[in-house]
């Protein structure tokens, strides 16, 4: 069925994503821009309920299901497209360093489809925030896969160095959490002390970076630290140089550890790609 949640009475967001979000009337998103006397992205024959949100849409061949209730949730068709109401006033109320809080014109139930399991940003080439939608199908495929061509099992201990909410650490978790491994969480960053101590006292077996991590990992003389429970190193997020991915894969070919390269993108779930550790060097 169909899950229903209602909406806070304000919401805060970057205003880039306020139209995608709240609705736009329209614009590009695959719905009509005007139909009739309504003007809020329904189809004709809408019988409004005067709140900014149709309590009915009967339409054909636009895009919606026949004669959905949106008020009582009732799935009709397919069940795969749902009607968005507007719940949210599109003007902030505030506006400041391109954020903005949006005030709720009407409580609604908000229908999600019953795939969506989550709702990850990701700024792309663009560097303008966007919402990508994963199923749990997409997560745990992706977590699967990743588990299975790294090798990875309960022994396992990976320390967090990349934030939750970015997908390459967010599969980081998942992948570990579906292996049966402990996840050493901190909250220092790899320029403390503390993070180092914390590595070897607990015996962390990989570490996980961009190349931004990788960089300053040189510039900390990583490859003169003692961590003799370090086993592997996967690298995403971008290109790594071609100096340093020929450091890091010499430094783990002569030290018997794993240098791993990996792609991904955010609407793939995470990393998709990879350059086994045998090919690194």
């Amino acid at each position: 069925g169909l899950i229903e949640t209602y909406q806070p009475e304000y919401l805060a967001m970057p205003q880039t994503l306020a139209g995608d979000i709240l609705g736009n009337g329209g614009a590009g998103d695959g719905r009509p821009e005007r139909s009739g006397s309504v003007g809020n992205g329904c189809p004709e024959k809408s019988e409004g309920a005067g709140n900014g949100c149709p309590e009915r849409c009967e339409g054909e061949g636009d895009g919606y299901p026949e004669g959905r209730d949106t008020e009582s949730g009732e799935r009709h068709g397919d069940g795969n497209i749902e009607i968005r109401c507007q719940a949210y006033n599109r003007k902030p109320v505030i506006s400041e360093y391109e954020y903005g809080v949006f005030e709720r014109t009407q409580l609604s139930p908000l229908h999600l489809h019953e795939d969506l399991a989550l709702l990850l940003t990701t700024s792309g080439s663009t560097g303008s925030p966007k919402l990508v939608r994963q199923s749990r199908n997409n997560i745990s495929s992706n977590a699967e896969a990743i588990a299975a061509y790294l090798e990875l099992d309960a022994s396992e201990r990976p320390i967090t160095s990349l934030p939750m909410n970015y997908t390459y650490g967010l599969s980081i978790i998942n992948s570990h959490l579906l292996a049966g491994a402990a996840i050493l969480l901190t909250q220092s960053t790899l320029f403390e002390k503390g993070f180092w101590e914390f590595f070897v006292r607990e015996g962390a077996t990989s570490i996980s970076g961009v190349p931004y991590t990788y960089e300053m990992l040189k510039r900390l003389s990583f490859f003169d630290m003692e961590l003799p429970s370090l086993r592997t190193m996967t690298q995403a997020g971008g290109k790594l140089a071609p100096r340093l991915h020929k450091e890091f894969a010499g430094y783990a070919a002569e030290t018997g550890r794993k240098f791993i390269v990996m792609y991904g993108q955010t609407e793939a779930t995470a990393r998709m790609g990879y350059l086994p550790a045998k090919d690194a060097v």
